[in-house]
């Protein structure tokens, strides 16, 4: 069963919020990987993991975040990739206005959560 079809095993209907957003998602994560026995725990885990990451990206940045990031920027960008070595030009170039999008790349790239890269540019 492919991810396709796996995603169509869940009822428009269910409601996902909270834990059973996890469930839903944790459910869909055993199904593709065939449903393999004793991997409830690692299912849920990657299913927050995920939701939490989805959740991060879908944040606004604060007005205190774009002041800085539009001051600092070099800097930003130094530190960023002493951080995180595999950060490339590419993944720090800033459009004004599309702050979410810059975060939203870098977030891509580390795994780290939004919180933590908006640290570096307070």
């Amino acid at each position: 069963m492919n991810k396709t079809q796996s995603a169509d095993i869940i009822s428009p209907a269910y409601q996902s919020t909270g834990a059973d957003r996890v469930t839903q998602r944790a459910y869909e994560i055993w199904i593709i990987k065939g449903r393999p026995e004793g991997t409830d725990l690692d299912n849920w885990l990657q299913a927050e993991r995920e939701i939490h990451s989805e959740e991060q990206l879908a944040k606004p940045s604060s007005p205190s975040t774009i002041t800085t990031l539009k001051g600092n920027l070099n800097i930003v960008k130094g530190k960023l990739k002493q951080k995180y070595a595999k950060l490339t030009d590419k993944d720090l170039t800033y459009i004004e206005g599309k702050e979410d999008e810059l975060i939203g790349r870098i977030q891509k790239k580390t795994g780290a959560t939004r919180e933590e890269i908006e640290q570096f540019f307070c």
